[in-house]
């Protein structure tokens, strides 16, 4: 055989290349294939959950929650200071305890001893009670004291059990425990998948285990049924039962095995195709032959002489064997006249037939085997076709609840953006509000330093005025015309834009001043 030309051979494996590329990328994201297990008799079946395998990424997701779950668990409780989380009490003293033994029954009680006087007694009681009131007071604790267990239990349901108000009240506020956000949601929604993936999972491993234990039970069957075709030769064909069938798997029992193959498959694939091949030519051979001509004719008459030939000779074979069968058919009649003269003992019969008990009775065990082997396992078929039944429903009610968490978690993520839309804006107007409330107060600041100012300048006005009037004098004759210039106010002049900033004067006050001197000088 010439070998292969490498570009023929390249073609091969990469063909081979392409073929298992694709059969991994499709077989792999498959958890478990749709598997059907047969029930032996009544024609009932059930399947496997067709699950995918989970992503890396929803496995990294899920082993952070369970990690943090566990975290949260393990945290120990610091409430109360001891294993109980309450104070120790102190131990009473000797005196305490001997305290308790005396007796003194109520306020009614009867004093036994005769001998001592009122007043011991009354001192005697007032002892007593002054010893139970430093034993109490012993006991109590100080002003600061909080009970641990109050203190967790107030702060537990302060942070827990949330707000009684109604929810229909203006002033409710939700928890943030109870409060429910985008990571909680998501996390319900990790949790209720996993929990959907590990119930298919675990009935898959018991339909699988199922199949498994269908295999060897027909292997069981098989050597059961080969020890009832031995145990059969020594009973008579009267006595001997129909053997059972032995059961098999049918190609939905294990879809792994379909792209398998071996040498005897290989070698049974080639023996079909030749013989396939074979009878298209021999059909096409006899449709050429059945209108050939003459030659039909004439060369068909040997043919069918040797058909008769090998006709014949069977009919001899079978008259030869006929004849010998009746001559051994006599040798048999002789020998069994010679038998029929031998006749058994007593204790030859009875061990016969006891032999022949004991192989009925090994007989009908062999097959009560058997049809225990096939009872229990159509009934476990039975039993498990029901459970699963029952966890389809609750499946899809799983699926549906999983689909609304789904929902939630898309209406959670768009109430998330509004929220962070609404807290970036409230912080926005919370920082003008802030550089408002600063530019006020500056404002605020320099008004009040006006206001100095204005009192300032008012004093000294009403300082100059006084002045002015007693410069001026009570019978000045120029009092209106020197008040009308005094009080005369005159208007500031504009600075132009683009000239330089100058000390601007108050043109008032300068009049002023100048009546002032010409007041004075006169």
């Amino acid at each position: 055989m010439a070998p292969k030309s490498p570009p023929v051979f390249l073609h091969f494996l990469y063909n081979t290349y392409i073929h298992l590329s694709f059969f991994t990328r499709y077989k792999d994201t498959v958890e478990c294939e749709r598997t059907v297990v047969w029930t032996v008799r009544g024609g009932y079946w059930v399947s496997t959950f067709r699950c995918a395998a989970p992503s890396s990424q929803y496995l990294e997701l899920l082993e952070k929650i369970l990690s943090s779950d566990q975290a949260a668990a393990n945290t120990p409780s610091t409430a109360g200071t001891g294993p109980s989380g309450r104070v120790p009490m102190r131990r009473k003293t000797r005196g305490q305890d001997t305290l308790a033994l005396e007796t003194l029954k109520g306020k009614g009680s009867i004093v036994e001893s005769v001998d001592l006087s009122k007043s011991e007694i009354r001192r005697q009681k007032k002892e007593k009670r002054r010893r139970e009131w430093e034993e109490f007071n012993q006991t109590k604790p100080g002003a600061g004291y909080e009970d641990p267990e109050e203190v967790s239990a107030i702060s537990k349901a302060k942070s827990e059990m949330g707000d009684y108000k109604l929810k229909t009240s203006s002033d409710y506020v939700v928890s943030d425990q109870q409060r429910m956000s985008t990571e909680k949601k998501r996390r319900e929604l990790l949790i209720c998948r996993n929990n959907i993936f590990d119930a298919k999972r675990k009935y898959n491993d018991k339909l699988m285990a199922l199949r498994d234990y269908k295999i060897e039970m027909i292997k069981k069957i098989t050597l059961l049924v080969n020890e009832l075709k031995s145990a059969q030769r020594h009973l008579p064909p009267s006595l001997r039962k129909p053997l059972p069938t032995i059961p098999t798997l049918k190609p939905e029992e294990v879809p792994e095995r379909e792209l398998e193959y071996t040498k005897e498959t290989l070698i049974k694939f080639r023996d079909d195709k030749e013989k396939r091949e074979k009878a298209e030519k021999d059909a096409a051979a006899g449709v050429g032959e059945g209108f050939g001509g003459f030659g039909g004719f004439g060369g068909g008459g040997g043919e069918d002489k040797k058909t008769e030939e090998k006709d014949s000779s069977p009919s001899s074979g079978t008259s030869s064997s006929h004849s010998i069968g009746t001559k051994g058919g006599g040798e048999g009649e002789e020998g069994k006249g010679k038998d029929d003269d031998y006749k058994l003992s007593d204790l030859e019969a009875l061990m016969s037939s006891e032999e022949e008990v004991l192989k009925i009775y090994r007989q009908d065990s062999l097959l009560a085997d058997i049809e225990e082997l096939v009872k229990s396992f159509d009934d476990t078929v039975v039993h498990l076709r029901h459970e699963k039944s029952l966890l389809d429903v609750v499946m899809k009610l799983t699926e549906l609840k999983h689909l609304t968490q789904f929902e939630e978690l898309e209406l959670l993520k768009e109430f998330e953006k509004r929220e962070t839309n609404f807290t970036t804006k409230y912080r926005t107007k919370k920082k003008e509000r802030g550089d408002l409330e600063v530019k006020i107060e500056e404002i605020e600041w320099e008004v009040q330093e006006k206001e100095k100012l204005v009192s300032v300048l008012q004093e000294q006005e009403k300082a100059l005025d006084h002045e002015f009037m007693e410069a001026m004098g009570e019978n000045n004759k120029f009092k209106d015309f020197l008040l009308k210039v005094y009080r005369k106010k005159i208007k500031r002049a504009k600075q132009k834009q683009g000239e330089t900033e100058e000390i601007t004067f108050c043109y008032d006050s300068v009049v002023r001043l100048i009546i002032f001197m010409l007041i004075t000088c006169a």
